[in-house]
């Protein structure tokens, strides 16, 4: 039986608009490095995470996020590796009301992903949902 021995060295740094970490495991194989970014401001969040294999000398996580929130409205974007896009968008119409709507394509090929969702709530419990071409009912029982 052969034990991997593996160390990690972790550091981050936080205030009220930034947050700031790596994580370095050193293995027999070559030390990784996990790093990531989340910064924010009026409404405003954006994040950036990578991963990068010593040993390969190599990229392997490379993923980028953007948002925006201005009351009952949000705007998700996101690159993940350079080849997964995507985003989506959220609106709270009114009390009753609420919809969203995300995209999701991948270079290089024909896969891409759509949906719509809505709800309207009924009553203090009871509520309808609609997303991929299917609707249901919720009732929310609160013992």
């Amino acid at each position: 039986m052969i034990r991997r021995k593996s160390e990690k060295l972790k550091a981050s740094y936080k205030r009220e608009y930034v947050n700031l970490g790596c994580n370095i495991d050193f293995d027999l194989s070559g030390p990784a490095i996990y790093g990531w970014a989340l910064l924010g401001y009026e409404g405003w969040p954006a994040g950036y995470q990578m991963t990068f294999g010593t040993a390969k000398s190599k990229l392997s996580r490379n993923n980028f996020a953007l948002g925006y929130k201005a009351g009952d409205f949000q705007l998700h974007t996101y690159v993940n590796g350079g080849t997964e896009f995507g985003g989506s968008i959220y609106q709270k119409v009114n009390n009753k009301v609420e919809t969203s709507v995300n995209r999701a394509r991948t270079s290089g090929s024909n896969n891409m992903q759509f949906g719509i969702a809505a709800k309207y709530q009924l009553d203090e419990k009871t509520s309808a949902v609609s997303n991929a071409s299917l609707i249901g009912i919720r009732y929310t029982l609160v013992l």
